[in-house]
């Protein structure tokens, strides 16, 4: 539950603390100030237009969720009843491919607690795997399109 739920608060939390601290602690917040900037737009940007466009597809595709369908028990109650494309998922990629955009390293290692979350939100019953792939490919569309600008 907490891998569903909470973790994306933590994920996004220690994106915000990496990307402001990573290099020479509290003093670097100033001392780079623009950079930091410049970053932290990415990083907020790239995941909420994430989490538009899907929220846009779900209302064209309005797939239901998986306890929906299956007559299931989910561990967690969703905000709504549409599941593709996931928007966690999305959202979660999206910081990993915008931390990934300055610090490779750093990125992959998000990317992979993106996964991870990502996973989660299956064996809570609340996605399938295709809302999952379906989130990733837009984080990584919106991604590639900051990316180019």
């Amino acid at each position: 539950m907490f891998l569903a739920s909470w973790f994306g608060v933590v994920i996004g939390l220690l994106a915000l603390l990496f990307v402001g601290l990573h290099k020479h602690g509290f003093k670097s917040i100033f001392k780079e100030f623009k950079q930091h900037l410049l970053e932290w737009r990415s990083l907020i940007f790239i995941p909420l237009a994430t989490w538009a466009v899907t929220d846009f597809l779900k209302l064209i595709f309005g797939v239901p969720r998986p306890y929906l369908s299956l007559d299931i028990t989910p561990l967690s109650m969703p905000g709504t009843f549409d599941s593709f494309p996931s928007g966690h998922s999305a959202f979660y990629m999206a910081i990993g491919f915008a931390v990934y955009r300055y610090h490779k390293k750093a990125g992959i290692i998000f990317m992979v607690l993106a996964a991870v979350l990502s996973i989660s939100r299956i064996f809570i019953g609340v996605h399938y795997p295709s809302d999952i792939l379906a989130g990733w490919l837009v984080a990584y569309l919106m991604y590639r399109l900051v990316k180019n600008k």
